[in-house]
């Protein structure tokens, strides 16, 4: 594996959270310190907004600045106030829960001055908060300047679904902005993710069975930069199957399983890059044994992505099966909607 571009980041992630850390107490009028993750209002649900799971977890960075100083102008005179704290709700099952550190409460410091927070999420539950995942190659830190600064490894760790919330610039207090008062928590996907429905065409005494679905060459490394939104992709490749379920194939439109709506890292995709489907065609004739004949068909990603895979967009492609042709009707929806080309595979 190529990490010759991790080493400049790491270093600036562990100097700068080993930089300040001081907490300035808060006087005890003054209120705690809780997050305000879950969309609830008609405006959120129009600007495309979803709640944030209550039985999910995330974590949070804050950075102390001194009064007159505001961030990103002063981020280097930033002290960290709150390191790597799990957030997780009071109460998961109910509507009253709050969003605050699991384990120690925090409140808005004296003095004046800000803060300035930073989040991430895996977007579930149960899991171990300072890394990533269980790949050596996963993990998470933050720095006052850069933000969230992320390495991925979805070989090792696949369909992580990696969120991080807008930067909460320059906060003195709770707020109001979405249903609850909190530090205003917008998560946004920063990933892609791609799913299949298949279908076949009518033929009197043929039948299709899909074996599976699989992509050939594509990248699995990422090194993720908050405040400058970079995305540098390491170079070594895989080739992960999407499904190898073994599904007959009908005239009627199907989904493929929920769990095999699989996340990937956002690339552009050179010439050797591949989806491959593999299914059966299946001849009867009354009186004799069936006839199957395997048929493996490839399409390059980049004929059919032409802007690659993009961050934040669910790729949904529809697979229609025929004696000739395979054709694909690619589109993209929420996490993102945008609707793209149909393509054809002779």
């Amino acid at each position: 594996m190529n990490k010759k571009f991790l080493i400049p980041i790491v270093a600036l992630a562990l100097v700068s959270c080993a930089k300040n850390e001081t907490l300035r107490p808060a006087d005890s009028h003054l209120s705690e310190i809780t997050f305000n993750v879950a969309p609830k209002t008609k405006a959120d649900e129009a600007h495309g907004h979803k709640s944030f799971d209550s039985n999910n977890m995330f974590v949070s960075w804050a950075y102390y600045l001194a009064p007159g100083n505001t961030w990103p102008t002063e981020a280097a005179s930033g002290e960290l106030y709150i390191d790597r704290a799990k957030i997780t709700n009071t109460n998961p099952t109910g509507t009253d829960g709050i969003w605050k550190c699991a384990y120690k409460d925090y409140y808005w410091p004296k003095g004046g001055g800000s803060l300035t927070f930073f989040a991430y999420s895996l977007n579930k539950a149960n899991v171990d908060f300072n890394v990533v995942g269980t790949g050596p190659n996963s993990h998470v830190y933050c720095d006052v300047s850069h933000g969230i600064l992320a390495y991925l490894d979805l070989n090792v760790d696949p369909n992580t679904d990696f969120l991080v919330a807008e930067v909460a610039a320059n906060k003195t207090q709770n707020e109001k902005e979405h249903f609850v008062n909190g530090v205003p928590t917008l998560f946004k996907h920063k990933l892609s993710k791609v799913a299949f429905t298949v279908k076949a065409n009518s033929y009197e005494n043929k039948s299709f069975t899909l074996k599976s679905i699989a992509f050939d060459k594509i990248v699995y490394y990422l090194a993720y930069g908050q405040v400058a939104n970079t995305y540098t992709l390491g170079t070594d490749k895989y080739s992960p199957n999407y499904t190898s379920t073994v599904l007959p194939i009908t005239t009627t439109k199907q989904n493929i399983t929920a769990e095999d709506n699989y996340i990937f890292i956002p690339q552009k995709f050179a010439d050797d890059a591949l989806i491959v489907v593999t299914y059966d065609i299946t001849t009867t004739v009354p009186g004799h044994p069936d006839v199957v004949e395997t048929v493996k068909k490839k399409v390059k990603l980049n004929s059919k992505f032409t802007d690659g895979w993009e961050p934040g967009k669910k790729y949904t492609v529809d697979l229609t099966f025929s004696l000739d042709e395979i054709t694909w009707d690619p589109a993209v929806q929420d996490w993102e909607n945008v609707t793209a080309a149909d393509i054809t595979i002779k």
